[in-house]
């Protein structure tokens, strides 16, 4: 099986999603006309993800975000001795590395979500999926990525984040003992507001009366100062942060459980793993 061909099956099953869009989405490196021996889906490559494919005999990668020592070609990069390295091992690895992000995002339901959803076995609480317009002044409007769990509290909800994502920690804003029911969602960069920080996450919590919010990266300058003031204030207003990597992971580990049954070779799911530990 080709990998032009894997490709081809890849975007025939997001055919649905708006095919005028521009993409990010493609051949990243490698030949499209590789004979591929198995694919690994993970949220991004690195050093470790290469080690783990090639154990795998697999020599397709797909991946969710950027594969920064590839597609950053500065002159200091090539003497850079991690830059350097990477880029031997996927020459030395014959690897190809297919970029999946923008369809999986625009897909109804989105796909990154969609893995979010069954990691935190929520999928009893999820609102139904709706098709977004993509226009911020109408962001809160369009916001159905809120789950209406069974009241906890705040360290409540974040311990059990904590366990079933399998994080060491996590960073939270707010009254610790504050009640909550409505959680909501912003994986990634969403969580950054589109450029609008930190106006479009803040006006979540007022227009759909979001008690919790659980986001990927966040300015800390501003966010982070509103939920200790909130909590100061006796306000509305908590939030867990994951990072970007915790928040969308799950959506390649489940994307390898529909494409392992359209290819005639394995798909292995491989974590990247958070990037950082904590003393």
């Amino acid at each position: 099986m080709r990998a032009n061909k894997i490709e081809q099956i890849i975007r025939e099953h997001y055919a649905g999603v708006n095919p005028s869009m521009p993409t990010c989405d493609g051949f990243v490196c490698g030949d499209p006309d590789t004979d591929v021996t198995g694919v690994v889906t993970t949220f991004t490559v690195t050093a470790d993800v290469l080690r783990e494919a090639e154990r795998k005999n697999a020599n397709m990668i797909i991946t969710h975000e950027p594969t920064f020592f590839i597609e950053c070609q500065g002159a200091w990069t090539q003497t850079d001795a991690v830059f350097s390295e990477l880029r031997r091992m996927v020459r030395e690895g014959h690897f190809v590395i297919w970029r999946c992000h923008d369809m999986m995002h625009a897909a109804v339901p989105d796909d990154i979500y969609e893995g979010f959803t069954d990691a935190m076995d929520w999928r009893a609480y999820a609102q139904p999926a709706r098709e977004k317009s993509g226009n911020l002044d109408q962001f809160e409007e369009d916001f159905f990525d809120y789950y209406d769990i069974p009241q906890t509290t705040l360290s409540r909800l974040a311990a059990e984040v904590k366990q079933k994502l399998g994080l060491q920690t996590v960073r939270c804003a707010g009254d610790p003992l504050r009640p909550c029911t409505r959680v909501g969602v912003l994986v990634g960069g969403g969580s950054l507001g589109f450029g609008r920080m930190p106006e479009l996450p803040l006006r979540l919590l007022q227009k759909k009366s979001i008690d919790v919010l659980v986001c990927g990266e966040i300015m800390e300058l501003l966010l982070g100062t509103y939920m200790a003031d909130a909590a100061a204030l006796g306000a509305p207003g908590g939030m867990i942060v994951l990072g970007h990597e915790r928040s969308e992971e799950w959506g390649m580990r489940a994307m390898r459980s529909w494409l392992a049954k359209e290819l005639s070779v394995p798909v292995t799911f491989v974590d990247a793993k958070e990037p950082f530990y904590y003393l």
